[in-house]
């Protein structure tokens, strides 16, 4: 089995629906971080413009893009993608998979956004969790596989255990000895 090395980042861009005064700054701030961190891909969470994806794959330097509007997600890469297939969860949430070929095998990088809060909104993060962990189950059964994102729940809360067990998987960034992977850079 040949192994291959893949530098991956995941951001929640913030990006808005329409252009407000503060935004092309702010998003010049995150290409310009974008081109610093060299990453071979990238997962983007709120990004629902193509208008904004672009400049964002490019500074990247990742030519090859795949992009769900409606849900906000997209993934870029320098290397080509073979398919891209999204889940709607409802309300604006969901996931976005991109295939791609990395020495002669597939592997899949998701986007995942999930719906945040307590009450009501626990309860549909719950079933969203579900769905999601069905879908890449089905998407992903034969081929490695990468979820990033926003699950809206902490590594170890009950739900993400769950998530991970029915997927057979483990969150990299606690099994690597960081305790929360996402790093906030403030406003940068």
């Amino acid at each position: 089995m040949s192994l291959f090395s893949l530098v991956i980042l995941t951001l929640n861009v913030a990006g808005p629906r329409r252009v407000h005064q503060g935004w092309p700054t702010r998003r010049e701030a995150i290409v310009s971080r974008l081109k610093a961190e060299a990453a071979d891909a990238a997962a983007f969470q709120e990004v629902w413009r193509s208008e904004d994806l672009e400049p964002l794959s490019e500074g990247a330097g990742h030519p090859h893009r795949a992009h769900d509007a409606a849900l906000g997600l997209a993934v870029t890469s320098r290397r080509p993608f073979v398919s891209a297939r999204a889940l709607d969860c409802g309300g604006g949430y969901g996931a976005l998979r991109a295939r791609f070929l990395a020495d002669g095998r597939e592997a899949d990088l998701y986007s995942a956004r999930l719906e945040e809060g307590e009450g009501p909104a626990a309860a549909r993060r719950l079933g969203q969790l579900f769905r999601l962990a069905q879908f890449v189950r089905a998407e992903s059964s034969t081929r490695p596989f990468v979820l990033m994102g926003d699950l809206a729940a902490a590594p170890d809360d009950r739900e993400t255990r769950l998530f991970f067990d029915m997927l057979e998987a483990r969150d990299l960034c606690i099994s690597h000895g960081d305790e929360v992977c996402g790093r906030t850079l403030g406003e940068r």
